[in-house]
């Protein structure tokens, strides 16, 4: 079980599982399908020019599941796959006509185009697919010698096409939600609605690389809040928890739309700030400062805050020192009096 699990599966992209899932289970079940097709059209039914459709499209699925399994480009993957189906709907409208109810398996078109390329972009996809395949299969109420195809025919499929397309679109869009809502809880802080931890560490790294491999400025601040155990001690924790909230905000107001503000860890709080030199960070920081000396907070009035900078520099061998830098400074600030920014 552990095997075939791996088969439909991407070890390496557990967010892409589901697509991984369908385009593997895809291609797998066309090769099963088009082995039983190509059999009974070659040798029962002996309607050689649809087994020959049936070879070259079991070829084009054979070669797809074991370029997957390859190189793992699903994109790559997912456009093939929409092309083969549109591909084999339409010539087998066109060859084939309605016979033994074979247009039925076109409405799993937006199935696979919707999880595939997202509900928007697979809504529009689905919307061009049947645009073109009713244009044929309206051509051949007119010209088709098959008595089961007609206009009542037509207007069954349309029907069902166009509800499932649509329950499809709404059910992959509450997906699309819920996958938004479930990212955005595993990266923010949940009492302030920063970054957390983890998303600062990834976010940090992607900086620093551009740092080291373009050379662009990246500096970074910690701040922490001068006597916060106090006002956890006279006020409680309900106050306390309301004070990171409103520092929260000013934080998240007065910051960059290039910066990454996040909670580091109780009542300390970052700013990662990339493309900005230590002078200039200093300055930008400067301005936080005097927006945080001056708010009003609700209960306890006034608070300071400590602030430690650093700026990367090519001597150093990872992001870890860099926030070692920033948090010395930091220990600085503390022990020197507090209310400053030490860098």
């Amino acid at each position: 079980m552990n095997s075939l699990y791996k088969t439909f599966t991407s070890n390496n992209d557990p967010l892409r599982t589901r697509q991984f899932i369908l385009i593997n289970g895809f291609f797998f079940i066309g090769i099963i399908a088009f082995i039983v097709f190509g059999f009974i059209n070659f040798f029962v039914t002996q309607n050689y020019l649809v087994s020959l459709l049936d070879a070259i499209a079991l070829m084009v699925f054979l070669l797809s599941f074991s370029d997957l399994k390859k190189t793992q480009h699903i994109n790559k993957a997912a456009t093939i796959g929409i092309a083969l189906i549109s591909i084999f709907m339409f010539t087998f409208a066109i060859i084939n006509h309605n016979q033994s109810f074979g247009l039925i398996w076109s409405i799993f078109f937006p199935i696979f185009a919707m999880v595939m390329m997202g509900h928007k972009k697979g809504l529009i996809a689905s919307l061009i697919y049947y645009i073109i395949l009713y244009s044929i299969l309206f051509y051949g109420l007119f010209y088709w010698e098959n008595s089961s195809w007609d206009m009542l025919s037509l207007v069954r499929l349309v029907i069902t096409s166009f509800v499932l397309m649509f329950a499809i679109f709404i059910m992959e869009y509450s997906v699309y939600k819920m996958e938004i809502n479930l990212q955005n809880i595993s990266i923010t802080d949940q009492l302030t609605g920063l970054y957390n931890r983890r998303e600062i560490d990834e976010t940090m790294q992607k900086k620093y690389e551009c740092f080291q491999r373009y050379e662009m400025c990246l500096s970074i601040c910690i701040i922490d809040i001068d006597n916060f155990k106090q006002v956890n001690d006279t006020y409680g924790h309900a106050t306390g928890d309301n004070v990171l909230v409103q520092l929260s905000e000013i934080l998240k107001e007065n910051t960059r739309k290039t910066d990454t503000v996040g909670r580091w860890g109780g009542e300390e709080f970052i700013v990662i700030m990339p493309h900005t030199d230590i002078n200039n960070a200093f300055e930008h920081i400067k301005q936080i400062k005097q927006k945080i000396n001056s708010f009003q907070f609700e209960e306890i009035g006034h608070l300071t805050c400590s602030f430690g900078m650093s700026e990367a520099e090519h001597r150093e061998e990872n992001v870890e020192q860099l926030f070692l830098k920033a948090d010395k400074k930091l220990y600085e600030a503390k022990n020197s009096g507090k209310d400053k920014i030490v860098f």
